[in-house]
Formats: structure tokens, C-alpha cells, sequence
């Protein structure tokens, strides 16, 4: 069955009753063109991870990082390392440190 938005708007409870006792699929459509197919539940089929189950390879460890940590580079914007990373010490653009009150 094909309707248009407008009817199936105006008769959906009719509508998915039908769907319900028959099975038929209905295709809702948009100035004719069709938007939608409402189908009664569980007809649906498989879903995509289903269907995609088993063509997938891992091919090594998915979690961990990319790369080793001794591949990346870290600098600032004037070329150098940033205190705060290279010698552990604080970012002096961050000001002083302020205790924090318990």
C-alpha cells in the first residue's frame, strides 16, 4: 500500500492496526516521492551489525595508542619544549600556584 504523508497522518492509528493484523508493508510518500516504509515489528530482517558480523580483521591492538610515546614531539609555540612538559616544572604563563583551602 502507498499513501501520502497527509492521509497516513490522518488515519496512523487505522493505518498501523492494519499493518498489525495483515503484515502489509505501507510506503509513506512525500509530494510522491517515498520517505518511509512502516513495516509490522520484528519484519525488519537483520540489522547492520548483523550483517556486517565477521568482515571485520583486527589487525592488532585496537585501544592502545597509535603510537609509542617516545614518537611524539611536543612544542610550544616559540619551538621549545614547554617547561610544565619537559622538566615538570609549572608553566610560568599560568602564574603562581595557589593553595587550595580544605
Amino acid at each position: 500500500m502507498i499513501l501520502s504523508a497527509t492521509e497516513f497522518k490522518a488515519k496512523c492509528l487505522a493505518i498501523l492496526e492494519r499493518i498489525r493484523a495483515t503484515g502489509e508493508k505501507v510506503t509513506v510518500t512525500k509530494h510522491g516521492i517515498p520517505i518511509a516504509d512502516v513495516v509490522p515489528a520484528g519484519a525488519g530482517g537483520r540489522s547492520p551489525q548483523d550483517e556486517l558480523q565477521g568482515t571485520v580483521k583486527v589487525l592488532g591492538d585496537i585501544l592502545g595508542p597509535a603510537l609509542p610515546a617516545g614518537a611524539w614531539e611536543v612544542e610550544s609555540s616559540r619551538g621549545e619544549a614547554p617547561a610544565h612538559v619537559a622538566g615538570g616544572a609549572r608553566d610560568s604563563r599560568r602564574g603562581p600556584r595557589r593553595r587550595q583551602r580544605r
